[in-house]
């Protein structure tokens, strides 16, 4: 059996592609995404870590600011 043929077997092809629509809301989804991601890591780093949420957004701090690339 061909390479081609087996892999079609396994999945079919889409029927349409992505629209303009559909890849606009999907990018603006990760930056919109990004951004909250942002906000919540540097408003994490200011947070102090006092009581229960103190400790939990420590954690978050944590683990957020000293995240290697």
């Amino acid at each position: 059996m061909p390479v081609k043929e087996t892999f079609h077997t396994i999945r079919k092809e889409q029927s349409a592609p992505s629209t303009t629509q559909q890849k606009m809301f999907k990018a603006l989804l990760f930056l919109f995404s990004g951004m909250l991601l942002c906000l919540i890591t540097k408003y994490s780093d200011t947070v102090p870590a006092n009581g229960f949420f103190g400790n939990i957004w420590s954690l978050i701090s944590d683990i957020t600011t000293r995240l290697g690339i």
